[in-house]
């Protein structure tokens, strides 16, 4: 653990030092983040040690064929290993970042940031399709996962992709495996604030009518994904309309009118 350390400060205060040795350095720690036999607390340092390096080092990172080969599907893996069937305490945040998932997780945004959101979407995209595609309750979480979490800033790249990737992902709001159906609430939400208008103008006939049969407790739905689904449908409205325009609205008493009709075909659904 010290070792990974102290590589992380050197790659942090000397970036350039470590050039020569990228593809080994990708190499071994690659094969510490997914090694189950490693311990947790090396494995989440070596993925600390990544996002450090590609802060540094980005492009060297970029064009190592064993980071996009290797590294990307090696932490796509360990995530999806580490899935149980129980509903993570969303509150619990130290605890979380403790596992692979939430590790991973919380680290996903600053590769992105460091690295591109066109670089990092274009390498997992094949790699969330398989995920969503497959019956494999522990796939389908993780590509959700890294769908939603990689999201930020594609717009502008892979707007076109989209319809491609909702055909996917919508379906599963019916799902019922509640990690799955979890995952793909929080997938969604991400989705709708990258993505807005344009998706709650064209889905919103496939995504309200979920959200609000997963508001039903008395119905059997699970607290923790009735929760998730009033998260959910927050986000679908308030990307609808900027918070600009909500205090316009309240003045002008007109601004939502264009609006109006995403909304009120789904009006009965609450009563």
């Amino acid at each position: 653990l010290k070792m990974v350390q102290a590589l992380d400060d050197l790659a942090s205060f000397q970036p350039k030092f470590l050039l020569p040795f990228t593809d080994a350095l990708v190499f071994l720690f690659t094969e510490m983040a997914g090694s189950e036999a490693v311990p947790q607390a090396v494995r989440v340092a070596a993925l600390n040690f990544f996002v450090t390096y590609a802060e540094k080092n980005g492009m060297a990172l970029k064009k190592c064929a064993a980071f996009a080969d290797s590294t990307l599907v090696a932490l796509f893996r360990a995530v999806m290993a580490d899935v149980t069937p129980e509903l993570s305490d969303d509150s619990d945040e130290q605890a979380s970042r403790r596992d692979m998932e939430g590790a991973v997780i919380s680290l996903l945004p600053s590769l992105a940031g460091a690295l591109g959101a066109k670089f990092m979407y274009a390498r997992y995209g094949p790699l969330i399709v398989e995920g969503l595609r497959s019956e494999d309750y522990r796939a389908q979480y993780t590509a959700l996962l890294f769908a939603g979490t990689l999201a930020e800033d594609t717009q502008q790249h892979f707007s076109a992709e989209l319809p491609h990737l909702l055909a996917l992902v919508l379906p599963l709001l019916a799902s019922d495996n509640d990690k799955v159906l979890h995952g793909c609430l929080a997938c969604v939400a991400l989705l709708c604030s990258e993505y807005a208008p344009s998706m709650q103008r064209e889905y919103h006939a496939q995504i309200l009518p979920q959200l609000l049969r997963l508001l039903d407790v008395e119905a059997g739905v699970q607290p923790r994904i009735s929760e998730r689904a009033v998260s959910c449908l927050i986000n679908f409205a308030r990307e609808l309309i900027p918070a600009a325009d909500a205090e316009d609205a309240d003045e002008e008493g007109d601004e939502g009118a264009d609006y109006a009709h995403i909304f009120e075909p789904h009006v009965p659904l609450l009563a």
